[in-house]
């Protein structure tokens, strides 16, 4: 690569192995080596803009030819410059070269496409670790061994997140964890958080590290081993107290095993077991924990709070692609949940109940408004899930534009407030004309409104509508949803073919009008 002239991009080529294998994720592995940059090129804006039209144009291809999820791996940047600080205040110089490319990547990135920041991953292990020159001029090998193993765990990050394996909620202890001291021994004046002691703006900046994970969609939660009372004082009555009552979705303060207040937490929050990150400074109650629940992840913590963030930071367990309204809101949504509960703790039947909330429910197709919130859905929910099929969101705009395809997005709210889109139906047009539900999902918190009533309602009018004469449903057995095990019985299915992993079963549309969602009024039609 010479000055002046324009970048070079190996064009794209997928073989027919790939095609076979047909990849949910695909990584693109650049690095600064392979644009052989000058220390400065004449045209830094025509150089950019050409790269990135090549970057485009490629993850197009691998989005179209296999429906996946693209993950671009960010430039790194090189660990000597001759040009020191005037690579990157010169236009056109290498470093500003780089950083101007990554950032046009993010900008540019469509939906099916995550940026991997390898600059970040550069600066984690430093300059000195990052790159081998021995190793380079050896066997080609960039980065060095060594940094392998951070930048294949920012690889495990992406396809997480792609899948829907990124935690919910975290669960913290309080004692020594969000404060320093003992709150049942030591009282309200002697604990430490914020300023006046460097442990306790220590043990600040963890809370406020969790009011940032609860601001964009991570619940938060306690489980302690003190007097409920001596545990809520603090976020009561401290004045240098971060976190509030209300920043929390569940609350166990008592004397039980931390484990079980964990299997708690996770039956109030209708969360699995491997939704949850365990913090805990007290090496025994992690080992307790790690040995009697094995699904739930628990953060080595170093020594001294002065590590905390950075041990609950690293391993990148809230890792996430995209930010949804729902995200936002999810704290709010768990706590009038509970003003749920307690309305239907005083009802006298769940008739009654229902009728109390004043329910309404929506139905609209997939669309790119409603994409990110409908992938994630389609890549979280595990009880209530008839196959648990996981797609990108190429897939499921795919899906979206077919025209043998029906999607259905379903909204739900009620007198408390809005439970946002809480449920997703796909179904295919099959070679008799009839439809096979692709995906039923629902989420947990709706759970006992008819819900699932109200989407086969719309299911059916949906199938009558367009002239389609049977519906054909499976269930795909996991180890999570056996709650839907009978879900197709319950809805009036004929079961016609049932083997230990999957069931099929089918169903005549009727030609009249169906009702089986009494309690929910159907709004937007």
């Amino acid at each position: 690569q010479h000055v002046g002239k324009q970048p070079r991009v190996r064009e794209a080529s997928f073989g027919s192995q790939l095609s076979k294998f047909k990849p949910n994720v695909v990584f693109l592995l650049d690095s600064w080596r392979s644009l052989s940059l000058p220390p400065a090129i004449d045209d830094e804006q025509r150089y950019v803009e050409e790269l990135i039209q090549a970057h485009l144009a490629r993850w197009k291809q691998l989005s179209d030819r296999f429906g996946c999820h693209v993950v671009q791996c960010a430039f790194d940047f090189p660990q000597e410059e001759a040009y020191g600080y005037l690579a990157g205040s010169l236009a056109g110089g290498r470093t500003r070269l780089l950083e101007l490319i990554n950032l046009r990547m993010v900008s540019e990135a469509a939906t099916y496409v995550s940026i991997l920041g390898t600059d970040a991953v550069q600066r984690e292990v430093g300059n000195v670790t990052w790159q081998d020159s021995a190793m380079w001029y050896a066997f080609q090998q960039h980065p060095s061994t060594e940094a392998l193993p951070a930048l294949a765990d920012a690889m495990m990050a992406h396809v997480r997140a792609v899948l829907g394996l990124t935690r919910k909620v975290l669960i913290t202890d309080l004692d020594n964890t969000l404060w320093g001291g003992v709150i049942g021994e030591a009282g309200l004046s002697g604990i430490k958080i914020g300023p006046g002691s460097p442990h306790g703006e220590a043990h600040a900046h963890l809370q406020n590290y969790m009011l940032e994970l609860k601001s964009r969609g991570i619940l938060l939660a306690v489980a302690s081993k003190n007097n409920h009372e001596d545990a809520i004082m603090p976020f009561q009555q401290h004045k240098q107290m971060l976190l509030h009552m209300e920043d929390f979705a569940a609350f166990e303060a008592n004397w039980n095993d931390k484990a079980s207040s964990i299997r708690t937490i996770a039956q109030k929050l209708n969360l699995g077991l491997d939704s949850v990150v365990f913090l805990d400074d007290n090496p025994l109650e992690r080992e307790w924990v790690r040995s009697q629940l094995p699904d739930v992840s628990v953060v080595e913590l170093g020594p001294t709070v002065y590590s905390y963030v950075r041990d609950l930071d690293r391993p990148r367990y809230f890792f996430s692609l995209a930010l949804s309204e729902e995200d936002r809101s999810r704290s709010q949504l768990y706590q009038t949940e509970t003003v749920r509960k307690n309305i239907e703790a005083t009802s006298q039947s769940l008739d009654e109940f229902l009728a109390n909330l004043q329910l309404r429910a929506s139905c609209s197709p997939v669309s790119p408004e409603n994409l990110v919130r409908v992938t994630q859905l389609t890549n979280k929910t595990n009880q209530f899930n008839l196959t648990t099929r996981r797609y990108s969101e190429a897939q499921v705009g795919s899906l979206a534009v077919d025209r043998g395809c029906w999607t259905a997005a379903f909204h739900l709210a009620d007198r408390m407030g809005d439970y946002g889109l809480i449920g997703v139906i796909f179904c295919r047009l099959i070679d008799t004309g009839a439809w096979e539900i692709d995906t039923w999902l629902m989420s947990c918190r709706v759970l006992g409104r008819e819900m699932e009533k109200f989407m086969f309602d719309r299911l059916i009018e949906a199938a009558q509508e367009q002239g389609v004469p049977e519906v054909y449903g499976i269930f795909r057995r996991t180890e999570k949803n056996i709650l839907v095990e009978e879900h197709y019985d319950r809805l009036g299915f004929e079961r016609i073919h049932d083997a230990p992993s999957e069931r099929r079963y089918r169903l005549a549309v009727p030609t009249g009008a169906t009702l089986t969602a009494t309690h929910i009024r159907h709004e937007g039609r």
